[in-house]
C-alpha cells in the first residue's frame, strides 16, 4: 500500500501538501511581483486574457454593434474569417466583462486575480458540501485535496491570465448542488448562465437522464437561455448574435494552436503524430486537418457513450456524473489552455473522498496526476537532453491526467471494491458517491 490508515499515511499527505504549499507561495509571488505590481508602474504591461475581456467590456458599451471587432487587431485570429476578434465568447459574456471596466485596468486586474482564488475556494467547499451524506473513505478529512487544488497550476494560471474558468466551475458546481437537492428549475437556470459564459457546460445537460423531471430541467434551461438572450438584446444588437453563432463559432472551432500550453485533445493528437518538437512552442493558429477533426469527434463521442453506459448501468450519483463531464470539458474544446483544467478539480475531490489513496495502483495514478498539474502546462524542458517520448508525455501531461482521472472515475463506478476500506466490510445500505442511490439532499 502507498497509503495506509494511520500515522504513516498522514505523514505522506502532510509532506505532499507542504510541497504544494511551497508552490502556492511561489505562484502568489509571481502573480504579485511579475503581474499585478508592474501594471501600476507600466501601463503598457500586457496581461492575457484579461486585457481582451477588459476591452470587450468597454466595446459592449461604446460600440456594441462591433462587439467582436478588435480595433487594435491584436485579438484572437480566426483564420477562416481572415480577421482578428476579441475572445470568441458568447455576446452576453460581454455584459459580465463590463464590470471589469468600472475600475482602472490595473486595479481591476488586481481585484479579479484575487477574486479568482476566492471563487475557487468557495467552489471546492461547495462541492465537498455537495458530497455530504455520502460515505467518506478519505484520509484525514478534506484538507488535502483542497490544498492540492488551490496550489496547483490551473488555479494559478486562471488567476494570472485573469480568465473566467473559475467562475464557470462555480456555476457548474452550483448546478450539481441544486440538481442533487432536486431543485431542477434553479439548476436549469444556473446552467443556462454557464452556457452563456462559455458554450461547453451545455454538456452537463446530459444529467437530465438522471431525473424523472426532465421537462422541468430542460424547460428551465431553455427559459434561462431565452431570458438572458432577451435581456442582452437591450444592450447588444441581434446581428452580433448571428455573427457569433453563424460565423465566429464555426470558424473558430475549426482551428487550434499546437503550443504545449494548449492541452486539449486535438492539439495533443497533432503533437503526437508530428514526430518532432518543432511545433510544440508555436502560438500560430492552424486549421485542423479533417482527419484529426474526425478522429477527435469519434474519440469524444465514444468516450461519452462509454461514460454514460457505465454510469447508467451502475446507477452513478449525480455528483460523480457531473465531475466526469466537467473532466471532459477541457478535452472537447480545440483551445484548452492550462487554466481550463480547473474543471478537473471536482474529479480530484470526489476521488479522494471515495478513498482513492487506499490502494496501491490508484493512489500512484492519483498522485501522479496531481503532480502533473502542479507545474504550468507551458513549462519548457528543451534544455534537458531527454528522449522524445518522455518529452511528448511531459508536454501532454494535462491531457493524460484528464483521461486518467476519467478512467479512475469509471473504475470507481463499475468496481467499487477497488476503493473499499481495508478491514471494513462493505455496507450495502450505505450511500455510495459513485454507485448506488443517494439520500435526499436539500440545499
Amino acid at each position: 500500500m502507498i497509503i495506509k490508515p494511520g500515522n504513516k499515511s498522514n505523514t505522506v499527505l502532510i509532506l505532499t501538501a507542504i510541497l504544494f504549499l511551497l508552490l502556492f507561495v511561489r505562484n502568489i509571488y509571481i502573480l504579485e511581483f511579475e503581474k499585478v505590481i508592474p501594471l501600476f508602474s507600466n501601463h503598457d504591461h500586457f496581461v492575457l486574457d484579461f486585457e481582451y475581456f477588459y476591452k470587450m467590456g468597454i466595446q459592449s458599451i461604446t460600440s456594441p454593434a462591433r462587439l467582436y471587432c478588435d480595433p487594435d487587431n491584436d485579438g484572437t485570429a480566426v483564420l477562416l474569417l481572415k480577421r482578428n476578434v476579441f475572445h470568441p465568447y458568447p455576446p452576453p459574456a460581454a455584459l459580465l466583462f463590463r464590470m471589469f471596466s468600472i475600475l482602472p485596468f490595473a486595479y481591476s486586474y488586481a481585484v479579479w486575480s484575487l477574486l479568482i482564488y476566492i471563487i475557487i475556494t468557495i467552489t471546492l467547499y461547495l462541492y465537498i458540501n455537495c458530497l455530504h451524506g455520502e460515505r467518506f473513505q478519505g484520509e484525514s478529512g478534506m484538507w488535502f485535496p483542497l490544498v492540492l487544488c488551490i496550489s496547483a497550476a490551473p488555479a494559478f494560471l486562471d488567476s494570472s491570465f485573469g480568465n473566467v474558468n473559475s467562475l464557470l466551475l462555480l456555476l457548474c458546481v452550483v448546478y450539481a448542488w441544486l440538481f442533487k437537492g432536486k431543485k431542477y428549475v434553479r439548476a436549469g437556470v444556473i446552467l443556462s448562465f454557464a452556457f452563456w459564459l462559455k458554450l461547453y457546460p451545455a454538456i452537463l445537460l446530459l444529467t437530465i437522464f438522471k431525473t424523472d423531471e426532465k421537462r422541468k430541467l430542460a424547460g428551465s434551461f431553455m427559459a434561462g437561455i431565452s431570458g438572458v438572450f432577451i435581456i442582452s438584446l437591450f444592450f447588444i444588437p441581434i446581428e452580433v448574435f448571428k455573427e457569433f453563432f453563424l460565423e465566429i463559432t464555426p470558424a473558430y472551432s475549426g482551428q487550434t494552436i499546437t503550443h504545449v500550453f494548449n492541452q486539449s485533445l486535438t492539439p495533443a493528437l497533432l503533437r503526437l503524430f508530428r514526430g518532432s518538437t518543432d511545433i510544440f512552442f508555436s502560438y500560430d493558429y492552424m486549421v485542423i486537418p479533417l482527419v484529426f477533426r474526425i478522429v477527435t469527434y469519434v474519440v469524444i463521442v465514444s468516450t461519452l457513450i462509454v461514460f454514460w453506459y457505465i454510469t447508467w448501468k451502475y446507477k452513478a450519483s449525480c455528483t460523480c456524473i457531473i465531475a466526469g463531464l466537467c473532466n471532459l470539458i477541457p478535452l472537447v474544446t480545440p483551445i484548452g489552455w492550462g487554466y481550463t483544467f480547473v474543471m478537473l478539480y471536482p474529479s480530484l475531490i470526489i476521488l479522494y473522498y471515495r478513498g482513492i489513496l487506499r490502494t496501491n495502483v490508484t493512489a500512484l495514478i492519483y498522485l501522479l496526476c496531481c503532480f502533473a498539474l502542479a507545474v504550468p502546462s507551458y513549462h519548457n524542458i528543451e534544455k534537458l537532453n531527454l528522449h522524445y517520448l518522455f518529452k511528448l508525455i511531459y508536454y501532454s501531461r494535462y491531457t493524460i491526467s484528464s483521461l486518467l482521472l476519467y478512467c479512475l472515475l469509471l473504475i470507481q463506478v463499475s468496481k467499487n471494491s477497488i476503493v473499499k476500506v481495508s478491514g471494513t466490510p462493505e455496507d450495502k445500505n450505505t450511500p455510495n458517491s459513485c454507485s448506488g442511490q443517494l439520500p435526499v439532499y436539500h440545499p
